[in-house]
């Protein structure tokens, strides 16, 4: 993705969180202000881009990502891992919410939600760069971004049905996420018979994990937070 895309995608998420949380009655009730989900939001993305690149440095094995220049300068050295970036963001959710006292199920459902949107948004403008600059973009791109707009849509649609336990959406995100760039990764390698990547395996775990946890949700359709 360029750093357009990136710029866009954060200004999606961040308006995403305004909107979702600006009137919901748990957040209101734990009195939740915006300027703390705004906190959290910002704390999630620099957590997210640091550790999306520390992990795809540690995959290239190159010492030139030890160069503080080279390591921050993605529009000249581009490179995030996905992983990377899923785990930072849910570790920088953890370490603000528990030092906060916050509601965890309410609010990783909300950052999901807005995350979901924002990456899609994120892959369709890199879709569109492509398009107009050179003319021959990678068409992957686009499918994923439908497929991720996709599932925001229907998640969201579950949220707002609150037919959910809190807590379900943030973990089938993550799941649908993974599985999405897993699938397009394994498609990738039996097209060009090549072997998949560090991150891609570490997708499928994720996968695996995420929807074991889903699996182990009680009374998944018929509680309410």
């Amino acid at each position: 993705m360029t750093v357009l895309s990136y710029i866009i995608g954060i200004i999606v998420f961040l308006y995403s969180i305004f909107v979702l949380s600006r009137d919901d009655y748990l957040l209101i009730r734990k009195n939740v202000s915006q300027e703390t989900m705004f906190s959290l939001s910002l704390f999630c993305i620099l957590t997210s881009l640091f550790i999306a690149r520390v992990v795809f440095a540690l995959e290239r094995h190159h010492v030139a990502y030890l160069n503080p220049l080279v390591f921050f300068a993605l529009q000249y050295f581009p490179g995030l891992s996905l992983t990377g970036g899923m785990l930072g963001f849910l570790g920088g959710f953890f370490i603000f919410a528990k030092r906060q006292k916050l509601p965890f199920a309410r609010i990783v459902d909300i950052l999901s939600l807005a995350a979901l949107y924002s990456f899609s948004s994120g892959l369709l403008v890199h879709f569109l760069g492509e398009l107009i600059i050179t003319h021959h973009p990678q068409w992957d791109i686009l499918v994923k971004s439908i497929a991720m707009c996709g599932t925001w849509g229907l998640l969201l649609w579950f949220w707002n049905k609150k037919n959910l336990h809190a807590g379900s959406v943030g973990i089938l995100a993550i799941a649908t996420t993974s599985a999405i760039f897993a699938i397009s990764a394994i498609v990738l390698m039996v097209l060009t018979h090549g072997k998949l990547s560090i991150d891609a395996m570490s997708l499928i775990v994720l996968f695996v994990i995420s929807f074991v946890c889903f699996l182990l949700r009680k009374r998944l359709f018929f509680t309410h937070d």
